[in-house]
């Protein structure tokens, strides 16, 4: 299998997801499907839709913070990263206990060369109780670059067991 082969693949599960959100959307036009949708259409680099698609699941779930995180997300793959900053901050303030909204913080600190702060954003992150592998994976990811970036040694990062998935292993 080449690497064609397994772009195709991907390519096709997110359509496949597309395609699930669409209906779920269709059955319940609830804030979570749109977001979902949004997602999927990111990944398949259609940023414009993943938008206006984004900004449907903030209008029917203002309240929470991870419609606002996915739009910032979906600002920084577009370049935009003020304004991905500003979404990162707005989702972190309806949820600060959510692990990924801090690491999102950091990837786009990161990318404004904003090492020190991005740094800080992954040291909460690892500190948080978690069970998602991804999210702190993504911290620890950015946590190396920022140091990096700051020409700061990474050879001694102490991966402690302070959270639930590093706990329950």
């Amino acid at each position: 299998m080449d690497k064609a082969d397994i772009l195709s693949i991907h390519l096709s599960r997110h359509e496949d997801s597309l395609l699930s959100y669409n209906i779920a959307i269709a059955i319940s036009a609830d804030a979570l499907a749109y977001n979902n949708k949004a997602v999927s259409l990111q990944k398949l680099g259609r940023h414009e839709e993943a938008l206006a698609t984004v900004d449907t699941a903030i209008q029917r779930s203002a309240d929470e913070g991870t419609a606002y995180n996915t739009k910032a997300d979906i600002l920084l793959a577009l370049g935009r990263k003020e304004e991905a900053l500003q979404y990162s901050e707005v989702a972190l303030s309806r949820d600060s206990e959510d692990i990924d909204h801090h690491v999102t913080r950091a990837e786009i600190l990161n990318e404004m060369e904003k090492y020190e702060q991005a740094l800080a954003s992954c040291e909460h992150a690892l500190t948080m109780v978690s069970d998602d592998p991804v999210s702190l994976s993504r911290a620890l990811s950015e946590k190396v670059y920022a140091l990096k970036m700051l020409g700061k040694s990474v050879d001694d990062i102490p991966v402690q067991p302070s959270n639930s998935f590093h706990a329950n292993k």
